[in-house]
């Protein structure tokens, strides 16, 4: 990575390295893009791509309607009530 683009990479990040900061960072940085360059001379011909790691996946099933309990029977033990719904005390002011 050239000195200017690290530069660039300092101004978006709205970061400050000092000098020393900057020639350690800019070594990494050269580091990990050589590795990304080593990976993408790799032949992946015939290489299914991986989407995921593990095989799990989502099971899905059919959605039954089901009987509830009734309105009457939700409020039996309700403290308070007001017609068909629980009555709770203000949260908000």
């Amino acid at each position: 990575m050239e000195n200017d683009a690290f530069d660039n990479v300092e101004k978006l990040s709205r970061l400050k390295f000092s000098e020393n900061e900057k020639n350690t960072y800019q070594k990494s940085f050269n580091n990990i893009l050589q590795y990304v360059e080593q990976l993408a001379e790799i032949n992946t011909d015939g290489i299914e791509p991986l989407i995921q790691v593990s095989e799990i996946y989502n099971v899905f099933r059919e959605d039954l309607p089901i009987n509830s309990i009734g309105v009457d029977a939700a409020l039996q033990n309700a403290p308070t009530k007001e017609g068909s719904a629980f009555k709770v005390p203000k949260v908000i002011k």
